[in-house]
């Protein structure tokens, strides 16, 4: 076994930096590799290559073989290009492979297009696939989320009820219920 010397490897990552592999390279890649990460890895280097219908292949092939990125891009494509079921149908499997968050992308970009009812039914769908934590991550999506759900999802799925503070019904702020100690001769 050889070693290519440190100068040389360095030498070849510098001046070969910029430059693109043949097109029988991503030909031979997209024919042979069946790993989803390999694929999906070279799928975004043709991407960033601009390379983009050998991305577009290879990011198939990927998705093909379960890589969920590759699959939440394509739905994305898909639901940018108007093929809301064809989104609907990858962010499907997307969840099915145990990532949901294209199911909360696409209810967002529903609330955008003013598609409520189906933003509602994707949000459900993601919180019936069990992954109700992924809506304390949603800081940035739409109100949806909130109107479904305002004090959260137990760990089973089901809506939370609202929390009420000590002393509520007495008039008093939780705040300062939390602060004041408490009467003599009164035990809490």
């Amino acid at each position: 076994m050889f070693r290519l010397a440190d100068y040389l490897e360095q030498h070849g990552r510098t001046s070969r930096r910029h430059l693109c592999p043949p097109a029988s390279f991503w030909h031979a890649a997209h024919a042979h590799l069946t790993d989803p990460e390999d694929l999906g890895n070279l799928s975004d280097a043709a991407d960033n290559r601009h390379r983009l219908q050998w991305a577009h292949s290879l990011r198939h092939r990927a998705a093909d073989h379960g890589n969920t990125d590759a699959l939440i891009h394509l739905a994305v494509l898909r639901e940018e290009a108007g093929d809301r079921d064809g989104a609907e149908a990858l962010a499907r499997q997307a969840a099915e492979h145990g990532n949901t968050s294209t199911l909360y992308h696409l209810a967002a970009t529903r609330v955008e297009a003013g598609d409520r009812e189906g933003a509602e039914a994707l949000a459900r769908r993601a919180v019936d696939q069990g992954k109700s934590d992924a809506l304390y991550h949603s800081a940035e999506k739409p109100d949806i989320f909130t109107r479904l759900w305002p004090y959260g999802v137990d760990p089973d799925g089901t809506a939370a009820s609202p929390w009420r503070a000590p002393y509520a019904s007495s008039g008093a702020h939780a705040a300062e219920a939390w602060t004041k100690p408490p009467r003599a001769g009164r035990s809490s």
